[in-house]
């Protein structure tokens, strides 16, 4: 049975539309559409025999996956037709035709898999090596490390982001790897991408961040100054904080993972209330005043929230380098970064001896 789900009429005004034509056998029950990167859930439908498809219109190009009670696919969603076929049962050898977009993601993948394979195994006798003070070993092995790294750079450059400027996966495979590249050749590349895609708010976020010369932030980094405003329009700054232990939480009220994470935040604020060297800041992600709004409501947490609703786009999300949500850090009395990451366990441990 053909299932036909038809969104456009809620996005008569934007720029791309596209159709996904789904036939996966043994494929049943509740199915999603999402877009990676927020989680934003932009349909569900039920199905008997895996065979429907969805109708709709999107402003920009972007990543987007098909999950049932697992995931199926990822693919790019822009003008045209997308066809997903094959066996629910086999994923791995689901095929997806699309414009052009589907063989980059492939190629890039498995290359990134050979490179993150070599990667680990090396990165083991790194350590092995520097725990017994083998210091011409680990010269030795460092120096592949890089040399992989510089391969991969060179394949990155000239086989994905110069050979398909007008792919969206060039725009996100030249994201995703921009701290291995040097700043000048990063702009290089980013300036060769077709107008659309640079002008994409994934291409925006990049290009912020080259005009801001800044990497990726490490732990013992200082963590970058920033200005937003509460729900009451009070302004805040990181550096009010200065002399105190400091969880920032960046979340949307759309993300389910984020949702999820603040009760486990609520457990260690909690904890540590009574502790006036501890202060949680949570940085919504939102572009819609309302939704974030509703969500302070429903989640009522007892901390400090901001948003300049200006969702990925704005400034301070980039300065952070924060690329999907939750994201969290601890930073400590003296501005610097002391942990970055989601495991809850960690962040309970950064402060609870403060």
């Amino acid at each position: 049975m053909i299932v036909i789900i038809t969104l456009s009429s809620v996005y008569t005004s934007l720029a791309y539309k596209y159709t996904i034509d789904v036939n996966l056998k043994n494929l049943s029950g509740k199915v999603s559409l999402y877009k990676l990167g927020s989680e934003k859930k932009i349909h569900s439908l039920q199905t008997i025999d895996g065979i429907f498809k969805i109708e709709g219109s999107v402003d920009e190009a972007g990543i987007y996956a098909i999950i049932g009670s697992k995931f199926i696919a990822s693919f790019v969603i822009k003008d045209g037709l997308i066809k997903i076929y094959g066996d629910f049962n086999d994923i791995k050898n689901i095929k997806i035709e699309d414009n052009g977009e589907n063989p980059i993601h492939e190629l890039w993948s498995k290359r990134k898999n050979i490179l993150d394979s070599l990667t680990e195994l090396i990165d083991d006798k790194l350590k092995r090596s520097k725990k017994v003070n083998n210091i011409s070993e680990y010269r030795k092995l460092d120096g592949q490390k890089r040399a992989y790294q510089l391969i991969e750079n060179k394949f990155i450059e000239d086989s994905i982001v110069r050979s398909n400027p007008n792919k969206y996966w060039a725009l996100y495979v030249l994201d995703d790897n921009f701290d291995n590249f040097e700043l000048a050749v990063t702009k290089r590349l980013f300036d060769e991408l077709s107008p659309d895609l640079r002008k994409n708010s994934l291409g925006k976020v990049i290009e912020a961040k080259i005009k801001s010369g800044k990497k990726i932030l490490s732990v013992g980094e200082k963590a970058p100054d920033f200005t937003s405003l509460t729900r009451s329009g009070s302004v805040k700054k990181l550096k009010d904080y200065r002399g105190k232990y400091v969880v920032v939480n960046f979340w949307a009220s759309w993300c389910i993972p984020c949702r999820n994470e603040i009760q486990e935040l609520k457990k260690i604020y909690k904890k540590t209330s009574q502790n006036k060297r501890v202060e949680f800041i949570s940085i919504s992600l939102d572009d819609n005043r309302a939704a974030w709004i509703t969500a302070l409501k429903q989640e009522k947490m007892p901390w400090v929230n901001l948003s300049d609703l200006e969702g990925f786009g704005s400034k301070l999300p980039i300065s952070y380098n924060v690329k999907e949500i939750p994201y969290n850090l601890v930073i400590d009395p003296k501005g610097k970064i002391k942990y970055i990451g989601s495991d809850i366990s960690e962040i309970r441990k950064k402060i609870s001896h403060n």
